[in-house]
């Protein structure tokens, strides 16, 4: 007797619980869960085929009736089932069709037909779900990134409030005294949640300062639209790296006291504010060398320490020790000309009261030039200039004080003279390039040549850059005369490039003067220079001081257009451009010989190089030392990772011919 039941409601009656069985095995096995899985049974031709298998029924394979034994014990149903002559199966998972197939109960061997097709539609679950879980388990471990990351790293709702810190963030709390993570993060941290959830934009660069420790922080909106991502990076190291930097580069290293650049700084500024009672004393320890000769220079800087000390505690604090080469600097202001004697005698007293160094009682002799602002334009150099003047016309007078006269610069017609021989010697020729090669400290090789100014003088002979630079530099003649010598570069090395296998992509570096960068002219002449030689911009490097790079960005910039290298001359001796080097498309840092001359013995010198080192390999810097004298400074720059540099170890500042035949040799100084 056959049953008239619908088959459609077997599927809920019957089959499903089967199929809850199969899924919760799928589910044990697997560790996937499939709620939205079902079987479904229809019979043949009913309207629901088509659409769910998705080939018409007289395509589909036919098969006989199964025995009712077989049938009852492959599917597990009652006799209610054997009414079903056609039936059509499909397996679902989701919106994925995992198996389908369409049988007619038959006989054994169609029963074991049918356990195959159940058994490939069993294994496609089964690969569902192992990508489920494969699935799941990379979902958890992105999530755990977060956690791991040495980085404090936060979670802020549209409100500000942080509901997740990593354990980074929660110790590093802990460790400024027990602070929640949020205090952590900067000023303004609400409004900076808003405007990231307004824009949708990242924000970087946010600084915060709690107890001693400095972070950046950066905010990032995250996918749920809701909240805000905050990753911070501790800057404390590297902040008081640079302010031991900006230290270094502003003051001696042996008195403590203002260099010769930062007096320079402070008597600019005071001459701004007070042009006509600024005054400038120099004083000059008559009898340095003298100790320096007899009792060797641990004395001699022993009498340089304790002046200094006592002209600090002389003038206070208000006022501004420097020190000047080997002479001392005091900035003051005075009321008038018997004002600044008075304050000279003072530093006079000072500076001449006698101490012991080495054991021995040292007489010094002392003498001060005094230079008074005269109300007119004039520049900190140039008042400066005049005291040191003043100073060495004491010294040549055996007077122990003398206030700077115009007279006193021996006649305007020298300076005049040496003007226009100047001009005349650029009318000939006579200022020439000598190169200083530029050498691998690893290997020897020469990768490059500096170019630096030399004055074949008629009368005087081979001379000096400090013989003519400054004064063509206050002239403005340093203008045409930096175009000449660097047209000159590049003409000789197109020729090397020509005729040295191996040197064709040397680089030559070219110092640019001050005065050079606020010529109008100057990226179209040096265009012009490198179009008429033909010369590749990128094997010509320019050379500017710290802080003439950091007073002429915009120009600099344009130079950078151009393709030429630009690398930052002295580097540590002017103030620190560290937070405005991502500005411009520096290349090299070259380290000051400053840095170099104590390497051997002096670790703070060391700890310069190393910080200078993180800081180039950080921004992707080449890095050069220059002075390099001894094979110990040598190996200390090549222990720290510089790769190129310059000195006397290697080769002086040689003419062309002879830096020809040095490259010809081999392309080698070792």
């Amino acid at each position: 007797m056959q049953s008239t039941a619908n088959p459609l409601r077997l599927r809920d009656r019957a089959l499903r619980p089967r199929v809850g069985d199969a899924i919760g095995s799928g589910e044990r096995h697997e560790g996937a869960l499939f709620a939205s899985a079902f079987l479904m049974i229809v019979p043949l031709g009913h309207p629901l085929l088509i659409p769910l298998i998705g080939v018409p029924s007289h395509l589909l394979w036919w098969v006989h009736v199964l025995p009712v034994a077989i049938y009852t014990r492959v599917f597990g149903l009652r006799g209610a089932a054997l009414s079903i002559s056609t039936c059509a199966f499909m397996v679902f998972a989701g919106e994925r069709t995992f198996g389908a197939g369409y049988f007619v109960p038959a006989d054994w061997a169609t029963s074991f037909t049918l356990a195959i097709a159940l058994g490939l539609t069993n294994l496609l679950v089964a690969s569902f779900a192992m990508f489920v879980r494969q699935e799941q388990e990379r979902s958890a471990w992105l999530a755990e990134i977060p956690e791991r990351s040495p980085h404090p790293t936060m979670e802020a709702r549209t409100d500000g409030e942080v509901i997740y810190a990593n354990a980074t963030a929660q110790s590093t709390a802990d460790q400024v005294g027990g602070a929640a993570p949020a205090e952590l993060l900067p000023p303004g941290h609400i409004d900076l949640v808003g405007q990231v959830l307004a824009s949708r934009e990242v924000l970087v660069g946010m600084e915060s300062s709690i107890r001693g420790r400095v972070f950046s922080w950066s905010y990032s909106p995250t996918g749920s639209g809701d909240t805000v991502h905050i990753h911070g990076t501790e800057l404390t190291q590297r902040r008081t790296v640079e302010r031991e930097l900006n230290y270094r580069m502003l003051h001696d290293p042996l008195t403590g006291l203002a260099n010769r650049r930062l007096f320079l700084d402070r008597l600019q500024q005071a001459l701004h504010r007070e042009p006509t009672s600024t005054a400038v004393l120099v004083i000059d320890l008559v009898g340095l060398k003298t100790v320096n000769d007899g009792l060797g220079h641990a004395a001699g800087d022993q009498v340089l320490s304790t002046v200094g000390q006592r002209l600090v505690r002389e003038f206070g604090e208000s006022v501004t020790i420097g020190r000047i080469n080997a002479d001392f600097g005091v900035l003051t202001s005075v009321r008038d000309s018997e004002d600044s004697l008075e304050q000279a005698r003072r530093a006079l007293g000072i500076a001449d009261l006698p101490l012991d160094a080495a054991g021995t009682q040292v007489e010094k002799g002392v003498r001060v030039g005094v230079c008074i602002g005269d109300g007119a334009e004039t520049q900190a150099s140039e008042l400066l200039r005049r005291a040191n003047v003043a100073v060495r016309r004491a010294k040549s007078e055996g007077r122990s004080v003398l206030i700077y006269d115009p007279d006193l610069d021996g006649g305007a017609s020298t300076r005049v003279h040496t003007e226009v021989a100047i001009r005349s010697g650029m009318e000939r020729g006579e200022f020439v390039c000598f190169y200083q090669p530029l050498v691998d400290v690893l290997t020897g090789a020469i990768t490059g040549v500096e170019a630096l100014a030399r004055w074949q003088h008629p009368d005087r002979g081979l001379l000096g850059p400090m013989e003519f630079i400054p004064l063509a530099e206050e002239t403005g003649l340093i203008v045409p005369m930096g175009l000449q010598l660097a047209e000159q570069a590049i003409r000789q090395m197109a020729t090397w490039h020509r005729q040295v296998p191996g040197f064709e992509h040397a680089v030559v570096s070219v110092n640019l003067a001050p005065r050079q960068l606020l010529s109008p002219t100057l990226v179209d002449d040096i265009a012009s220079m490198l179009s008429r030689h033909s010369f590749p911009p990128a094997c010509l490097q320019l050379e500017i001081t710290e802080t003439d790079i950091m007073q002429q960005v915009a120009e600099v910039s344009r130079l950078e257009a151009l393709g030429v290298q630009i690398a930052i001359d002295d580097f540590g001796t002017g103030y620190s451009s560290l937070a405005h080097l991502k500005l411009l498309d520096v290349h090299t840092l070259k380290i000051d010989r400053a840095f170099v001359r104590g390497l051997a013995s002096n670790t703070e010198d060391r700890a310069i190089i190393d910080a200078i080192m993180t800081l180039a390999s950080t921004m992707g810097l080449k890095v050069v030392a220059e002075g390099v004298e001894t094979a110990a400074q040598a190996r200390i720059l090549r222990d720290a990772g510089v790769e190129q540099a310059q000195g006397y170890l290697w080769a002086r500042p040689l003419p062309p011919t002879e830096v020809l035949a040095l490259l010809a040799s081999g392309l080698s100084v070792a």
